[in-house]
């Protein structure tokens, strides 16, 4: 007697019957063999013993098998179902000495087949010996149909698996009435696959902190009650049951899957993942960028007190010359009236405009609005160059002012303004300072530019590098060698905040012209 056999193949493979013995009169042989079942009842008996006793499916039909072709008296017996192809029987073609039966499984399964093959006396075969067969047969196909289910229920949960790997996510499922709620995920340090627990769900927020209880428990009692469709939250959660145990961060979602005819949830399920890594590598960036901002603030401080230093120098210095001349004068006793007078009320103009320079630096670093008065940046250029002569001329460096076509007044801060001057004719002074080419010379332009006006300072210098020129108004940087970098954005805000522009226009080795623009004022000087 052959071996019969079965294999399970790739799922929605039907199978289809191909032939179909003709009916005869006789039955099988009976078996020879003195284990061989006396009765058809008992055979059948000893058939779902096979495919009960066995926690191996495989091995059970392939016993069933055995016994239903010594049955039969054939040499071997094949039974299919649609999605289950024979790969034993493959390449076989069905005889007529062979016989084929079909069996009619459940409305979702379709139907079965049974062959024998090279069965004894196939011309004898009657009605009722095909009747038992496809009896005898039921139970076998209902078995490959469960082995069946169990191979695609397999191949599911391995590709949930290798899914929930990929995507580092979980699955909970909460059993509201019992309080169970049941982990799967695929962080088993063993590698033995998916890592089952369960808890109390009164542990599962007792484990999470407490700060993020406070917010992550309403949200999911807000889904229990109906409120909300679903919920999603980050909150921490303990690494292990140890209270010693670091904090994870879990990023979890999920829904009521189940209620009561009252409507009363009694099953949630939803997703776990992971994000403590990723959080940890969000907070050292913000940490990073706070260090960073921490530089930035206090290389503004350095730079704003180091211009506040300057400055302040100039009006300082002259009220401290014109007290000591003032002294000396009187302790000479050469000082009248008329000189002691004059040098107090120099030493309180400049005591007042030092007193003026500190209050608009400190409005500048409020960012309040600036003051509104109308300012001549014609008068204001020739402040700027009185103010400057003397460095300029220490530097072998010749300012000249054009005349202005006519009145150029704007609405600010003239203070503010004053050091945006200053501070841009002083680097141009400075530029020209350490270079030994002719002529040595500052410009100061002004004209109308439609709403605007325009304030051209331009220089006779080697110019700004490329490299220096697309980030020349951020911080830190400069193209002085001792430069902090940060007056430029100084003065860049100035202008911002005056609702007006600092650029500059052109650089080469013939020089630099830096332009300053602000909303032209039409009402005039008041």
């Amino acid at each position: 007697m052959g071996r019969a056999g079965f294999v399970v193949g790739p799922v929605g493979k039907a199978v289809k019957t191909i032939f179909s013995s003709d009916e005869a009169s006789r039955r099988p042989c009976d078996p020879a063999s003195a284990d061989s079942p006396a009765s058809f009842e008992e055979f059948l008996e000893r058939l779902l013993q096979a495919l009960k006793g066995s926690a191996d499916h495989e091995s059970a039909i392939q016993e069933a098998l055995d016994l239903f072709a010594a049955y039969f008296s054939a040499e071997r017996a094949v039974v299919t179902v649609p999605g289950c192809p024979p790969p034993v029987a493959e390449g076989t073609q069905v005889s007529p000495a062979d016989l084929r039966e079909e069996i009619e499984l459940g409305p979702d399964d379709g139907v079965g087949t049974v062959t024998l093959f090279s069965p004894k006396r196939v011309e004898s075969w009657t009605e009722c010996d095909a009747r038992r067969l496809r009896i005898a047969a039921q139970p076998i196909c209902e078995a490959l149909c469960r082995l069946k289910a169990d191979f695609e229920l397999r191949q599911q949960q391995t590709w949930l698996l290798m899914a929930m790997e990929s995507a580092t996510v979980g699955v909970w499922d909460w059993d509201l009435a019992s309080d169970r709620v049941r982990f799967v995920s695929p962080f088993d340090a063993s590698g033995d696959g998916l890592l089952v627990r369960e808890t109390e769900g009164a542990d599962w927020f007792e484990q999470t902190h407490p700060e993020d209880a406070k917010v992550s428990r309403p949200e999911v009692d807000r889904a229990i009650f109906g409120e909300t469709d679903a919920f999603s939250m980050v909150a921490r959660r303990r690494g292990g049951s140890d209270q010693d145990a670091g904090w994870l961060h879990l990023y979890s979602r999920g829904r009521v899957i189940e209620r009561d005819p009252t409507g009363r949830a009694r099953r949630m399920m939803g997703t776990f993942e992971d994000v403590t890594e990723a959080h940890l590598k969000a907070q050292a960036e913000k940490e990073r960028e706070a260090a960073m901002a921490r530089t930035a603030r206090m290389a503004s401080l350095g730079a704003l007190a180091s211009s506040l230093a300057h400055d302040l120098n100039q009006p300082l210095a002259a009220l401290t010359s014109f007290l000591e001349g003032s002294v000396r004068m009187i302790s000479k006793g050469t000082a009248t009236d008329i000189d002691v007078v004059e040098a107090l009320e120099r030493s309180v103009s400049f005591a007042h405009r030092a007193s003026d320079i500190v209050r608009s630096f400190r409005r500048l670093l409020q960012r309040a609005a600036p003051f509104r008065d109308p300012v001549d940046l014609s008068s204001l250029l020739l402040e700027v160059r009185e103010h400057l002569k003397r460095e300029a001329a220490a530097a072998g460096v010749e300012i000249e002012v054009a005349d202005a076509p006519g009145p150029a007044v704007v609405r600010g801060d003239s203070l503010q303004i004053e050091q945006v001057l200053i501070h841009l004719v002083r680097n141009a002074i400075e530029a020209l300072g350490g270079t030994g080419r002719r002529p040595r010379a500052v410009t100061l332009t002004v004209r109308q530019a439609g709403g605007l006006v325009e304030v051209r300072v331009s220089d006779t210098g080697p110019g700004i590098p490329d490299s220096v020129v697309d980030r020349l108004f951020k911080p830190l940087a400069t193209s002085e060698e001792a430069g902090r970098g940060l007056g430029l954005v100084i003065c860049h805000s100035i202008a911002e905040i005056h609702g007006g522009r600092l650029d500059v226009e052109r650089t080469g080795p013939d020089g630099t012209t830096f332009v300053f623009a602000l909303p032209r004022d039409d009402g005039g000087v008041s």
